[in-house]
Parts: C-alpha cells; structure tokens; sequence
C-alpha cells in the first residue's frame, strides 16, 4: 500500500512540477511566504514568532509530450514508460523540467530587530529530461528506417525525490541584509543519465547495423529495466526509512537584500549549490564500445521470390550491463536577481532574472509584477514573464492575513489552473503561516 501511495505521489508531482525559474523559488512575488532563504520578511507587525504550516509549490516547464503521455498500464495493472504513445507529441528537441516542495513543517525565530533563524522540513522533487525526436522514433520504430543514415541517439535524464532538512538565518545591518541556509538532505528515489553517448548507423544496401555507445544510466528505488519493451516505474524503497536513509547529501543557498532607500530594494540569491550520493540499492546500466551487426541484402528483401527472416537487433548490439556500484548527483543550482519598488502605500512593483543549470542544461527567465493592497489585509497581484523554453506567460497572486493567520497563493501562468499536469508552462505556490508573539520592547511601549 505505501508503494502504491508513494507511486501515485510521485506520479502526481511529476504533474504538477517546475521550471527553471522555480527549481528556486520565483522572487517575483516579495511576500510570497514559503519558506526560504529569505525571512526576514515573514515577521510582520512586530510578531517574534512565525510557524510554517504544510504548503506546496511547484512548477513545469516543457517542450514536447507532457510526462503523462508516456505512462500506461499493462495487463497486469502494472505502470509503464511507454514511448510509443507519446510519439504523436513528439518535437525535434523534446525538453521536460519539473520539481517542486511540500513543505511539512517550519518554525521561525526573530531573535531581535537583526537577526532571526528559521529551521524546517519538506520533501522536494526535481527533474530534467532532453531527448531528440529521432531517439523516440528509433525506439518506437526500430532500426528499419535508418539505411544510409548516422543518428545521434544521445539523450539527458536526471529524475531525483529527497527529503530535506534546512536550518536558515538572516542578519541585518543597517541597509543590508544577509542570509544563508543549509540543507541535510536523504535522498527517497533517483534515476539520471551519467553518460549519454549513443550512436547507431546503418549502411546502405545492406541491413548492417554499427552501435557506437558509452551511456551509463543510475536508478535508486525507482527505475526497474527487462529489456527495451519493459522497462517499469518501480519504487521498491522503503519509505518510512527514507527520511534517514544512506543517500545522503548536503546543499547551501546565500542570500543578499540591499536597501537604496525605504522604498526600493534589490536581492540577490543563490540556491541549492549541493549534491546526493545514492548508495541504498543502486543499479547501473551501462553499454560501451562499438558493436556491428552483419544483417542481410536489402536486395534478397526487395525480391519477392525469397525469403528473409530477421529481427531487429537493437538490444544485442548495446549489450547493457547491469552493475550495483554507488553514484552521485547534482542538484539545480539557480541564480536569481530581484529589485522592489514600493511606489506609494498601496502599490510595489517587483521585477527579477533568474538562471538555473542543471543537467547540463541552461534555462534563463525574467518577469515583472504588480502588487496592489486592495485592503489592509488583502493584496492581489498580476505578473509578466518568459523563460527559455515557454512564451510571454501571465501570472497572478493573492494575499489573504487575519490575526495571526497568513494565506499566500500565486501562479506564474494562469492558464496553468484549470489543466496543471499537461501546462507546457507554471510555477505556483500555496500555502499558510501563524505569526504570533511581540518583542519585549514593544510590550513595554503599549504599557506606556
């Protein structure tokens, strides 16, 4: 039942998912009141006290056929990666990038005026794929459409979910302010692409196929191969003990706020410079070196007088091998810039820049925003933004705070809502805080 439980999880989020700008969370919206790296701004109205109750953001950022129109059941009710059916979707460069965190619990401190420490939980997913239209046609096809060609079949995976533990701080000193956070991180399932060379040719006029290979695919607790037609998303994990597992890694995330005045800032951060070693029940598939296939006349084929019998010989000329060594991986690191402007009481104006590599790829993505105090506890916003991969998309966001209670839920794409797992393009986020305590100073000035 937790397989199954965990299955679905996993399959849900991989619906819901990131782009590159949300592999670190947007700085478009300043009180978008997730946790983060940033949380100075989290202590409002002189509260001293603020708990993270659970949330969820996340995001998606594909070209391509959308993650569900790979998956399908088999006869046995089993989940399948099924290229063939995601064919029809296919372009000549298909790109999905997708994560996001579900934040279980946080608990901030305002130490005093300048300093104030926030530590929390959450569990975090993470992926990046990048493959050629003629890979999946190969796959799908075989090797009977390739006479006379070379093809470059070589493709990116990096597909990783983990816990993650993060203790942050935040120091104030006069108009600048510093924080940094540090993640202990153990990792639930991985599976990615260490190396991706992946060659095939086939001669003209005859069925002569060469393999010119050196891939090694890594999976942990997620990925189970057969052969070429089965190949199963399969976490045979233990998830109770995940949360300390052997998989263990570390990541970092800096942060700057420069105030010019008390109407505009400018921040600058760094997110999860880190990796993950992957050592409970890892399993390597690997093919190297190059490999013929001596095949038949295409002539004897043509004839209708003979017979010819053949098969495809894809899967003995990679030879794959299957090993248990250990591996590590990378996590996406993001850089983003942000600057705020707060034109009068009621109106801020935001804008930011973020970069993000990961998996060897480059995503940039830039956006500006409007945020509107319709009423003292009400704030609605609206944004513009592009990334790499996706158009000018538009976003909106809202603030809801009553007593102690404050309620966040922004999307950078609001088409996004009514559809999210196929959305070629969001990033959101949801959630709830309590703020609650004052300083002592201020206690003492009320009584004066």
């Amino acid at each position: 039942m937790i397989r199954i439980c965990l299955l679905s999880l996993f399959v849900l989020g991989v619906g819901l998912s990131l782009d590159a700008q949300s592999f670190s969370k947007s700085l478009l919206y300043q009180n978008d009141h997730s946790f983060d790296v940033n949380h100075q701004q989290h202590f409002i109205d002189s509260s001293k006290y603020v708990v993270y109750l659970p949330s969820l953001y996340y995001g998606v950022s594909q070209q391509g056929p959308t993650i569900t129109d790979y998956l399908s059941r088999d006869s046995a009710g089993r989940l399948l990666i099924d290229p063939s059916a995601a064919l029809p979707f296919a372009e000549e460069q298909n790109i999905l990038q997708f994560g996001g965190r579900a934040n279980g619990l946080g608990f901030g401190i305002k130490i005093n005026q300048n300093v104030s420490i926030a530590a929390s939980y959450g569990m975090q997913y993470v992926s990046h794929v990048d493959y050629p239209l003629q890979a999946l046609d190969f796959y799908t096809a075989g090797n009977a459409f390739i006479f006379g060609e070379q093809l470059d079949l070589s493709f990116k995976m990096t597909n990783q979910a983990f816990h993650a533990y993060t203790l942050s701080a935040n120091l104030k000193s006069s108009s600048l302010t510093i924080g940094g956070a540090i993640s202990l991180l153990s990792g639930v399932a991985d599976a990615s692409v260490e190396r991706d060379r992946l060659m095939i040719e086939a001669k003209p006029l005859f069925y002569d196929i060469i393999t010119d290979t050196d891939f090694r695919i890594n999976t942990s607790d997620l990925i189970r191969y057969e052969d070429l037609q089965n190949i199963f998303v399969d976490y045979t994990g233990d998830f109770g003990n995940s949360f300390f597992s052997n998989n263990r890694g570390v990541s970092l995330s800096l942060f700057a706020q420069y105030a010019i005045d008390e109407q505009t800032n400018f921040i600058i951060k760094v997110s999860d410079w880190g990796s993950i070693s992957w050592k409970s029940s890892p399993i390597n598939y690997s093919s190297t070196g190059t490999n013929s296939f001596g095949g038949v006349s295409i002539l004897d084929i043509l004839d209708p007088n003979k017979t010819v019998s053949y098969q495809d010989s894809l899967e003995q000329l990679l030879d794959i091998i299957e090993s248990n060594n250990s591996y590590s991986t990378s996590l996406p690191l993001s850089i983003g810039l942000a600057g705020y402007h707060q034109y009068n009481a009621s109106l801020l104006f935001s804008g930011a820049v973020h970069y993000t590599s990961f998996s060897g790829f480059k995503n940039y993505a830039v956006g500006a925003a409007a945020q509107y105090n319709v009423l003292p506890s009400v704030s609605l916003s609206t944004s513009l933004n592009y990334s790499t991969l996706n158009p000018i998309n538009i976003g909106l966001g809202a603030n809801l705070s009553f007593g102690a209670v404050d309620l966040f839920a922004h999307t950078t794409n609001i088409l996004s809502i009514a559809n999210q797992i196929q959305s070629p393009y969001t990033y959101s986020s949801i959630g709830i805080n309590l703020h609650f305590g004052k300083f002592r100073k201020d206690l003492l000035s009320d009584k004066l």
